[in-house]
């Protein structure tokens, strides 16, 4: 996949995630707080995979 590519999904994802975990704030439902410690953990794993596409040689063009 070209890096261009990853770049832009995995900040859309990114913004999904926090506009998710706004939304379930909202909620206050016990449910709710159990799926915003998933969407921190990919939100974590996103940022993770953002922050390698920008200093990893192997994805630099």
């Amino acid at each position: 996949m070209d890096r261009n590519v990853m770049v832009v999904t995995r900040w859309i994802r990114l913004a999904a995630l926090i506009a998710f975990i706004i939304l379930l704030l909202f909620l206050r439902s016990a449910i709710g707080y159990l799926f915003i410690v998933v969407c921190v953990a990919f939100l974590a794993l996103t940022a993770w995979q953002l922050w390698k596409l920008y200093t990893d040689e192997k994805y630099m063009e």
